[in-house]
């Protein structure tokens, strides 16, 4: 046998732990959502990878450049899809959002999920990655000049 390649998230994820995950300024449809995001692992490419991810009140457009399995901890979300239907996820609720959906998020107050995220094959992990560093800064320019 080989060396192991166990990856082991130890102690408790607290506050300090969260980083900022600022939705791009033009995905905003009502509110000013603030979102953070908290990596728990990651593969050695960067085609998996599981994290906390938590949002305050508001209503935006989100779209998946790859699969997402999540897991609401807490509140609610309202979930609409390109058909126009609506679900709602709360508390214990599990989600798969495939690459490519396109949805609209409505947080009526706060929701905290555990996703699992899988870069499709046909899209480099470096893509998305540079992907959600470019709408990072992106937003994060936007919101210092509108202060």
């Amino acid at each position: 046998m080989g060396t192991s390649s166990l990856k082991l998230q130890q102690g408790n994820v607290g506050l300090q732990d969260f980083v900022p995950a600022p939705i791009p300024p033009e995905n905003v449809l009502d509110g000013e959502p603030v979102a953070r995001t908290c990596n728990l692992s990651q593969s050695d490419d960067q085609g998996l990878s599981m994290n906390l991810w938590d949002c305050t009140a508001g209503r935006f457009r989100w779209n998946y450049y790859g699969d997402e399995l999540a897991h609401i901890l807490e509140g609610e979300v309202h979930v609409t899809e390109e058909t126009g239907e609506v679900t709602v996820l709360q508390a214990g609720d599990t989600a798969h959002f495939p690459a490519g959906a396109r949805t609209v998020w409505e947080v009526p107050e706060y929701v905290k999920k555990l996703a699992v995220h899988r870069t499709p094959p046909n899209l480099p992990a470096r893509v998305v990655h540079k992907l959600k560093t470019v709408r990072a800064r992106a937003a994060l320019k936007s919101a210092a000049a509108a202060v």
